[in-house]
């Protein structure tokens, strides 16, 4: 245990309410316990945003949706398309970023703040 950046265990008492309660903000923080405690301390904000993975993986799957459509239209399959199909990809890769920037930020590492 010499090497263990965290050598100090805290042991603490608490009600049968207090330990519901703790519990409960620990399983919707989707953190460990001493993560959340340590985040607690060191007065970080712990902000969970429900769903982001699964509208990730939405995103991922329409964004290969987008990628398939370009191809056929580069294949000359669609007609008349280029101009819709670029509007698609513009607003595709702002939502894309604004998940990105929210999933980078749920996980702490928008500027090394929560």
């Amino acid at each position: 245990m010499a090497n263990r950046k965290r050598n100090h265990q805290i042991i603490i008492r608490l009600s049968d309410e207090e330990y519901q309660t703790f519990l409960e903000q620990v399983s919707k923080s989707k953190l460990s316990k001493t993560n959340f405690l340590i985040k607690c301390i060191t007065r970080k904000k712990i902000i969970v945003i429900d769903g982001l993975n699964e509208s990730l993986t939405e995103l991922k799957r329409i964004g290969v949706n987008i990628n398939q459509i370009s191809k056929n239209l580069n294949g000359g399959i669609f007609q008349n398309a280029d101009k819709e199909l670029k509007e698609i990809k513009e607003e595709f890769a702002k939502v894309n970023d604004l998940m990105l920037a929210l999933s980078h930020y749920q996980r702490g590492k928008s500027n090394g703040s929560y």
